[in-house]
């Protein structure tokens, strides 16, 4: 699996910066289909505490492979505490 991305400083909250997340998600191997996402999304951080208040991605399949198909939108939300 390879992960190629960029972040950009989009603008800033008080003490959240706001990152812009674009990249793309290829799997590859004897146990995947190959596949490669575009992944788009945008990440919060905060500078205070020093770790990521919360971050969404979204995944779009860009190949017509049964992944693919399945993964063709997905989004997830992740915090941390």
């Amino acid at each position: 699996m390879t992960f190629v991305s960029s972040f950009t400083l989009d603008r800033m909250i008080g003490n959240i910066a706001v990152i812009g997340i674009n990249g793309t998600l290829s799997t590859t191997g004897p146990t995947f289909t190959p596949t490669t996402f575009n992944v788009i999304g945008r990440a919060y951080l905060d500078l205070k505490a020093g770790h990521a208040a919360k971050a969404t991605v979204e995944m779009k399949g860009s190949t017509a492979t049964p992944m693919g198909e399945m993964h063709t939108k997905v989004r997830t939300l992740m915090t941390t505490k």
